[in-house]
């Protein structure tokens, strides 16, 4: 008899972070890891957080937010907030973003990464 903690970790994979349904496959410190990238989570805390800010990036760079999910053991680490975390598409060197947020529950990581782009 599975425990619920191993239900909800089958469901991890076969369900939520699945290349079928949700996920992707990223690079993440040059390993190939299957993520789910939330996109509307990272648009709703925008929408929240403080308006009437002055913009600080110099013109045409803009700061990049990415949200992901990845389960823990694909990983193989939590990262720490403020480390320094190369992210991008397969083949690639990825892009350097630090880690803004991050959360652990039942074995799926939640990273915000942040970064300035051109």
């Amino acid at each position: 008899m599975t425990t619920f903690k191993q239900q909800v970790e089958q469901d991890n994979l076969a369900v939520f972070i699945n290349f079928d349904e949700f996920g992707e496959e990223k690079s993440i410190r040059g390993r190939k890891v299957l993520v789910v990238i939330d996109n509307d989570l990272i648009n709703e805390r925008q929408r929240l957080s403080t308006s009437g800010t002055t913009n600080t990036n110099p013109e045409g760079v803009y700061l990049s937010t990415v949200t992901f999910f990845v389960r823990q053991r694909d990983l193989g680490y939590v990262p720490v907030e403020g480390e320094q975390m190369l992210f991008g598409d397969l083949g690639e060197r990825g892009y350097p973003y630090i880690v803004d947020k991050v959360a652990v529950n039942m074995g799926v990581i939640e990273v915000t990464i942040e970064g300035n782009q051109s």
